[in-house]
């Protein structure tokens, strides 16, 4: 269980005709709510996870009905590259966008080889993290407003 009593999955629901699930994996509780919040207004249905193992775990047990992944690299007990690894065991089509506060490096462009499909560096905006979601669940941008 997490030190500060944070739960180990936080499920943010989103109105009635979703856009998508989308499971958010970060160790940052600031970037969890963030995120989460965002997501939601934007009318997905948000599970978050606090590690790569309860991400792994979710996954595993609700794969079916997930759109995409967002996970981020660097986090205690699973990083995000075994994390991917291990849904990639799965269900091999699964879709991550790896998060990483560190340049793009050798384990990330090792995961987009493997099928990741997509790197967002953070810290990361509200519009950047929209359009990377929107662009791998809808296929489409947010334009600018």
């Amino acid at each position: 269980m997490p030190e500060n009593g944070d739960t180990r999955v936080i499920d943010g629901t989103a109105s009635v005709g979703t856009k998508g699930h989308v499971v958010l994996i970060d160790d940052d509780e600031l970037v969890r709510r963030f995120a989460v919040k965002a997501l939601n207004r934007m009318g997905y249905k948000v599970s978050a996870c606090v590690d790569g193992a309860d991400g792994v775990q979710f996954y595993r047990d609700n794969h079916e009905d997930v759109d995409l992944v967002i996970s981020d690299m660097v986090m205690p007990n699973m990083d995000g590259m075994t994390a991917f690894r291990e849904m990639k065991k799965i269900n091999a089509g699964v879709r991550v966008i790896l998060a990483s506060g560190y340049s793009m490096d050798d384990e990330v462009s090792g995961c987009l080889d493997e099928g990741a499909v997509a790197f967002l560096p953070k810290p990361y905006q509200l519009m950047d993290l929209i359009n990377i979601v929107e662009t791998h669940i809808t296929g489409r941008k947010v334009p600018d407003s």
